[in-house]
């Protein structure tokens, strides 16, 4: 029975520590600047309004708007708001 109690608290103590690590290498992968922010600051503000004028223009499809602010369409809604449509 000592053997089982000494394996158990060492076992779960190992455990522990993984959970922890687990929980901290969670909280550093996570995080930064929305997708869309990081889309604004990298093409720059005036391309993004340019691309977004000519979509709301129906001058150029949802998939080439993704495409050429490489994007996904479920942040539209954020990007026009951050650019100021």
């Amino acid at each position: 029975m000592a053997f089982y109690m000494q394996k158990r608290a060492e076992y779960l103590a190992a455990y522990a520590q993984r959970r922890e690590e687990e929980r901290l290498r969670r909280r550093q992968s996570h995080g930064g600047p929305p997708p869309y922010r990081m889309t604004v600051r990298d093409r720059g503000r005036p391309y993004v309004r340019l691309v977004l004028d000519a979509y709301q223009r129906d001058q150029i499809t949802p998939s080439s708007l993704s495409n050429l602010l490489s994007l996904k369409l479920k942040h539209l809604p954020a990007l026009e708001h951050e650019v100021g449509l």
